[in-house]
Formats: structure tokens, sequence, C-alpha cells
């Protein structure tokens, strides 16, 4: 290891391979194609029809990564429930069962989990477009979280840029957030993001990215007299860990929520210890 180096929050990248559509004579139900499903195989079932997802290219791994790793701290860390990637499949109905880039389940609704698949929809949705099935999450896809009861669909475009975001207002996803620098989810309340933080190129010499917090336990007054007791205990910090430091300046502007900027800079590693290896008393 180097012994100097950046640090910036981790993202793992997900590798998907395209998979060659089966030959299909009939239109499927769902539980048939759950009986298809393989693990490492990414498809949706769209009216009975097997659609299989298009390779993932890097921009579209940054952008699902970044998101997975925000929401999923933010969920977390407030108890709100569970939050999947596409490995878990989602029955919306007899024909229909989606495994979409990100689903959020809230607790109640992760309590009726069955042991291989969601049986109803999610709260909220993300799909990151790729140009093979761009047209399926903006058009069948989109049609079926409506009409399912999904609360909250978000369509992300690692490509053009171009995101759309969409609520429950009734019996219809409404669009919105239109052209807002910063969108505040409908149904996670707290979460929001900025639009700038959606672009993959300021992803770009990212290797990874921490959301930490002080643990009461370990932390201790900084004085003899201090004003409060444990100081700096349930903080949050970002630990990011990149190629260069000057990937740190275009990911600086992607911090956690409600988060503030300490310090930058270029640190000498001293040591590296796990909680364990520290006594608490």
């Amino acid at each position: 290891m180097p012994d100097r180096f950046a640090w910036v929050i981790l993202f793992c990248m997900a590798t998907t391979l395209a998979q060659v559509k089966p030959r299909q004579q009939k239109l499927l139900t769902s539980e048939e194609f759950l009986d298809w499903l393989q693990p490492g195989v990414f498809a949706d079932l769209i009216g009975g029809e097997i659609v299989m997802h298009s390779r993932v290219n890097l921009r579209h791994a940054r952008v699902v990564n970044f998101l997975d790793h925000l929401l999923r701290s933010f969920i977390e860390h407030e108890a709100l429930g569970e939050l999947h990637r596409e490995s878990v499949a989602i029955w919306l109905s007899i024909r229909e069962t989606f495994l979409p880039d990100l689903a959020y389940f809230t607790n109640a609704q992760a309590a009726r989990l069955a042991a291989t698949h969601a049986p109803f929809p999610p709260t909220f949705v993300v799909e990151a477009l790729s140009p093979g099935t761009a047209q399926n999450d903006t058009g069948r896809k989109f049609a079926a979280y409506e009409l399912q009861g999904v609360q909250e669909y978000w369509i992300v475009d690692p490509q053009r840029l171009d995101h759309h975001f969409f609520k429950r207002e009734g019996d219809m996803l409404s669009e919105f957030a239109v052209g807002a620098d910063r969108i505040e989810s409908a149904s996670i309340h707290g979460f929001w993001v900025k639009r700038a933080w959606l672009d993959p190129e300021k992803l770009d010499g990212i290797i990874s990215m921490h959301l930490i917090e002080s643990d009461p336990a370990l932390s201790r007054p900084i004085s003899d007299d201090p004003p409060v007791s444990d100081p700096g205990s349930g903080d949050w910090f970002v630990l990011i860990d990149a190629t260069d430091v000057r990937a740190v300046s275009a990911a600086i502007d992607v911090p956690a929520p409600m988060a503030e900027t300490i310090s930058t800079g270029v640190y000498k590693l001293m040591w590296d210890l796990a909680k364990s290896d520290i006594r608490s008393s």
C-alpha cells in the first residue's frame, strides 16, 4: 500500500453480463419466470415475455452505486427498512415481474418479503436507463409500477443526464422536481439529493466512500472540563478514498445528506485499527 493517498466514499462496482434471450413459445406467468430465473441472470418479465437486461456500462454502474450507498446509509441509520439491488425479483402481477436497479421496502414491507422474491410492489424504485432497454423503463415498466401502487419512481439517465422523478398522486405517478437543483424524496422522509450529484463524470477516480458515525462509547472529552460530555459522538463523517487528489476535488460536491466539509487534503496513513482493536475502558 502506498504511504500517501487521497481520502474519498465506497462504490462497489456491479457487473452485469448480458444473457442470450431464451427461445420463448408462449407467454410466461410470473411463477414460471421465477422458476426459470437463476442467480446471476438479470431479466424482467414484461407482459409475459422475458426481456434481458442490457450490459451495464461504467456510467450506469457509477450512478447506481452512488445512489445505492447514499440511500442505503440513510435508510440503515434511520432504521427505515431495506434497500435491495436488482438481484431481488418483484412480482407485480401474473405476467409482470421486474428486477429494478434499486428498490426500497419499508419495515412493514420487509417483514413480508418472501424467501425468493418480493410478492408485492416496493415503496420506492430507481431505474437507471440503458440504451437497449430505456423504452421499457419509461414505457411498459412505468405503467406497471403506476398501476400496482409504487409510491415513488426515479428514472436516472447516466448518458444524457435527463433525470425524471415521479411520486404517487391518487392512481397516477406524477412528475415532480422538474428542473430543480435539489430533489427531496416524497416517500423517504428526510432523504434528498442534488441533481448535480447524479453526473457519473464527477465520480471518476473514486475508489471508495464510507459514511461513518462516531461511536459514543469510544468518544472521549477533549478537555478536563468540557462543556458537554463525549463531544463529537454521533457525528457523521464521509471518508473518501481516491486515486488522485483531483478526484477528491471532483467529488467534494457530493457529500452525504446534511453533511459539511471539515477538511480536505492528502494524508499519510499511520495506522488502521478496527473497533475491536480499541479498548472502550
